[in-house]
This record gives C-alpha cells, sequence and structure tokens, in this order.
C-alpha cells in the first residue's frame, strides 16, 4: 500500500525525533551522585619523610596481593620548618601497594584513621624511592624524560604507557612538551621491582606535530577479552577523546590495533574518530559491573576545579553520555597561581555503588609546593553512585 507524501514525510519526521532521543539520551539517566572525602586516603599520602608529593597515580593489579602505584613527578625528603626540604626529586616513580591496605581501606571508606591504623596502612605501601628506581622510567637525557600514563596485565606480563616529555626554553611551571610515545613492557612483575625486567616500544600510532598530538594510553581498560586504549588529540587548546581497542597479544602493536571511528566502529581501516572535546591528557575509563555501566572520571579541560563523570553502556563515550560534575576542588584557586587536574578514579578501590577518585593541586609558580603543605599531593573523594534498581543485573 502506497503512502501519501504527507504521511510518509510525518512517519519520516517521528522516526528522526525517535533516532534524535535515543542518540542524545544519556546512559546514566536516573543515577545520582554523592561526594565524600576521602580522610583516610588523603592522610595515609601526607607523609612528613621519604614520599613528599607526586601526581600521576595510575594503578595496575598485579595480582591478587599487590597494586602498583605509578606516580609523575615526584619530591621525596623531610618535611622541616613547615617546607618541604628535597633531597631528590625525579620525573616518575612507583609504589608497591598490598592487599591487605586496600581490604582496610575498603572497609573504613569515610572514616578518619587511628594513629595505629594509619602507620600500618602507611608502611603497607612501599615507596622505591633508591637510586635504582626513582626514576622508575630512565630519562633519554637531561631535557627528555617519561611521564606515566595507563597500564594493565595482559598474558602474564605488565604494560604502562607513558609521553616523552621535552624541556623547552620556557623558565616556568610550563615549560615542557609532549615529544613522543611508548609503551614498557615487564616481563617478571612477579619478582620484586629491583628484579623487573623492563623494555619498551614506540607506539607507532601517535602523532606528534608543531603545536599538536595524538597520544595513546591515557587510560587502559581490559574488559572482554579486549584492550581498550583511550587517548587524546590536541590541537592548541582543545583536547579530544579517541579510542582504539587490541587484542592482547598486540599491544605493542599499533598496526594490529583497531581504531573507533563513529560511522565504521572499530576497524584497522579507519582512523580514530574524535569522540568527545574537553578532555585531558591524564584520565579514567572503569567498568562499574554492578550497574553495568563504564565510567569515564576527568578534570574538565584539563585545569579546573571541577571533576566530571561521564557514564556508558559501552567502552565508547560521547556526547551522548551526560556529564556530571562529581566534585568541586576546594584547592583550585586557594593563591592566585593555584590550580587542579589529573582526576582519575582508583580502580583497585572501586567497588559496588562508589567510585574512589584522585586529583591534585599545583601551582604555576615552581616554588610554591615546596612552601604550600596543602598541594602537590594525591587528594581522595568518593563518588557514591545510587543506580535505579531496574538498570542493575
Amino acid at each position: 500500500m502506497k503512502q501519501s507524501r504527507a504521511s510518509s514525510s510525518i512517519y519520516s519526521f517521528l522516526i528522526m525525533l525517535l533516532s534524535l532521543q535515543f542518540t542524545l539520551s544519556p546512559a546514566s539517566a536516573g543515577e545520582k551522585f554523592e561526594a565524600a572525602v576521602r580522610k583516610d586516603l588523603n592522610e595515609m599520602f601526607a607523609t612528613r619523610t621519604g614520599f613528599l608529593g607526586g601526581d600521576g597515580f595510575y594503578t595496575v593489579a598485579l595480582d591478587g596481593e599487590r597494586t602498583l602505584v605509578v606516580f609523575g613527578d615526584t619530591i621525596a625528603g623531610k618535611i622541616e620548618n613547615g617546607r618541604r626540604n628535597a633531597s631528590k626529586m625525579a620525573n616518575n616513580s612507583i609504589a608497591i601497594v598490598t592487599r591487605k591496605v586496600i581490604e582496610t581501606l575498603n572497609r573504613t571508606p569515610e572514616c578518619s584513621m587511628s594513629p595505629a591504623t594509619r602507620k600500618r596502612v602507611t608502611y603497607g605501601a612501599e615507596f622505591f624511592l633508591g637510586d635504582g628506581l626513582f626514576p622508575f622510567f630512565k630519562p633519554i637525557d637531561k631535557d627528555r624524560f617519561f611521564w606515566p600514563l595507563g597500564g594493565t596485565m595482559a598474558g602474564g606480563k605488565l604494560y604502562l604507557f607513558a609521553a616523552l616529555i621535552e624541556r623547552t626554553a620556557a623558565n616556568d611551571a610550563f615549560g615542557f612538551k609532549e615529544a613522543g610515545n611508548f609503551v614498557y613492557r615487564v616481563d617478571n612483575p612477579a619478582d620484586p621491582p629491583s628484579k623487573w625486567k623492563l623494555s619498551r616500544s614506540t607506539v607507532a600510532a601517535a602523532k606528534i606535530e608543531k603545536g599538536k598530538y595524538i597520544i595513546w594510553g591515557s587510560s587502559v581498560l581490559f574488559h572482554e577479552g579486549y584492550i581498550y586504549i583511550y587517548g587524546v588529540k590536541s590541537s592548541g587548546a582543545s583536547k579530544c577523546l579517541v579510542l582504539a581497542r587490541a587484542l592482547p597479544q598486540n599491544i605493542e602493536d599499533s598496526s594490529a590495533w583497531e581504531y573507533y571511528d563513529a560511522r565504521a566502529g572499530f576497524s584497522k581501516e579507519h582512523e580514530a574518530s574524535l569522540l568527545l572535546p574537553g578532555v585531558a591528557n591524564e584520565f579514567s575509563v572503569t567498568y562499574d559491573g554492578d550497574a553495568r555501566k563504564f565510567r569515564l572520571v576527568y578534570t574538565l579541560d584539563s585545569m579546573n576545579s571541577r571533576i566530571v563523570m561521564r557514564s556508558s553502556d559501552t567502552p565508547v563515550f560521547g556526547p551522548k553520555n551526560g556529564r556530571v560534575t562529581v566534585y568541586n576542588c576546594p584547592e583550585h584557586g586557594m593563591t592566585k597561581n593555584v590550580f587542579t587536574y589529573s582526576a582519575k578514579a582508583v580502580g583497585p578501590l572501586c567497588g559496588k555503588g562508589r567510585t574512589v577518585v584522585v586529583y591534585f593541586s599545583n601551582s604555576s609558580d615552581f616554588w610554591e609546593p615546596f612552601s604550600n603543605l596543602e598541594i602537590y599531593r594525591p587528594r581522595f573523594v568518593e563518588i557514591k553512585t545510587k543506580t535505579p534498581d531496574d538498570e542493575r543485573f
């Protein structure tokens, strides 16, 4: 039966509206979020000797007993006369946290620790600040060094992404630029870090040009047989999310990756589409198995008081996945030079109905972190997630 032109037009219009509604409706519709400061975690990293501050804080569960924490720029030394007295500084460092520490932190999610508990937990986190592993990723030379990105275990090996950073002539806190992208492999992660066999390879899919770049590994997620590798395409001040996936055996070979194209899906033949503007170089994607949702956590526009979360039914994120501000960082703007940045979820501390987020504060004045003990150390908040029952298993 033939339809009239008018009825056909109305039908097409209704289909378009339904399609638009499906496209724009956020996967997290109906969810509610509440934030609470994790005083116990904040206290754990408010140490007065040894580790005095650092950013980055990427985590990888090595096995059932140990979790690796990878820091970016790190200060080691002592707190003296209300100041950080740095005896050592490095562009990256690592710590190993034991299962007992994780269990203790998960049992007391909102409580400030007693002095005895804090001492046990602090000493359960082993910082490797000796010359052999400080920094963990050795610099190429005095002007080219590595900042860590995301990582994962796969096939009994540890893989860690990193950005190669190059100093510039600018004499300030932002005197650097991205110069490359690498993935490190540890063949024997079951051994103590001092015995790890470390190798690195170039991420060929990265592109570094004047004023713009594509860096891969900002977050890495192993899910249902695939390793999802999230990256950033930066052009000037604009940063957009890009996505690829790989089989575990191909994580070091980006020519074998599949890149997510908005029209073709995952494909080896297409370039990665720009999925979402306003992200930062560092962020996290985790999977909430209870709610069956993927969670993207980042600092809005790289340096901002706002930590935002997006939720998706798939590993792919875009503007349709509604943005929710889950926390406003009070340190942002505490002095004229202080900013907050680098928010991400701490996977091993996330669980049913909660996402634990770490973030950092720093200053455009290079020397302020030495005199201001309130900045430049990990800060933690717990985001409580209430998902409607009909969206759960």
